[in-house]
């Protein structure tokens, strides 16, 4: 799977990984089904409640299937139904989460992107783009990532400790096994998604535990106490 590497605006260079072209398509086709059978059953009642000369009933039953997806991306942080159970997510280039500027001007581009010769503009651009990024991508700065995570080495509590290493925090122990894998997981994943507010949380959580006094920022903090419990107990 292809990933490209992104500079946050807290100057920390994390990997995403880019969503695969036929996760896109499968998400895009779980979309559309849901709006098919909502305009199936709308026409349905139209028909059986013969208000088929209503343009206001008609318009006012058409806008949840047009602002399906924008709606959906806006109230659910980049995720549609078919992202939503593919694991993909809209994100912003530099990792943020996208502002509602970003996906009006993806949905905007729909359009062009999607229902133009059958979807193939959108194909052939996230194909040759290096980000996975279709035309409505490009204008909104965005793209979409793959968020299933594949658990690692890196991933688990192991932690390589230098010959030399000198610990910083032996209020660490005060933590069990458990707690400090729970930390570790929690910070890879909010790290990836760009998510600092939680990274922050567990960087006051750990203080008032710990009772630990540092001035060390959150995203440098949480690693390092990880590979101080792993030096205590492994000693």
């Amino acid at each position: 799977m292809e990933r490209f590497q992104i500079q946050t605006a807290h100057n920390i260079t994390i990997s995403q990984n880019i969503a695969p072209p036929t996760k896109r398509i499968g998400a895009s086709l779980i979309d559309l089904l849901i709006i098919a059978v909502y305009s199936l059953v709308m026409l349905y009642l139209i028909n059986d409640l013969n208000l088929t000369n209503n343009f206001f009933v008609i318009t006012i039953c058409t806008l949840p299937a047009m602002l399906f997806t924008l709606v959906y991306e806006i109230l659910s942080n980049g995720k549609t139904p078919g992202k939503t159970i593919l694991n993909l997510r809209v994100v912003q280039i530099n990792g943020d989460n996208p502002t509602i500027i970003n996906f009006i001007l993806r949905w905007l581009l729909r359009i062009i992107d999607i229902f133009t010769a059958v979807g193939s503009v959108a194909l052939l651009s996230v194909l040759f783009s290096k980000k996975g990024q279709r035309l409505g991508d490009f204008a909104a700065d965005t793209t979409v990532i793959y968020e299933k995570e594949t658990i690692t080495l890196k991933d688990t509590l192991a932690t390589n400790i230098e010959e030399n290493y000198v610990p910083l925090y032996p209020q660490v122990i005060s933590l069990s096994a458990k707690d400090v894998e729970t930390i570790k997981s929690i910070y890879n994943q909010s790290l990836r998604g760009g998510d600092y507010n939680t990274i922050l949380k567990i960087h006051n959580r750990v203080l008032e535990i710990t009772g630990i006094e540092t001035n060390e920022k959150p995203v440098a903090f949480i690693p390092k106490i990880v590979k101080d419990y792993n030096y205590y107990t492994q000693l």
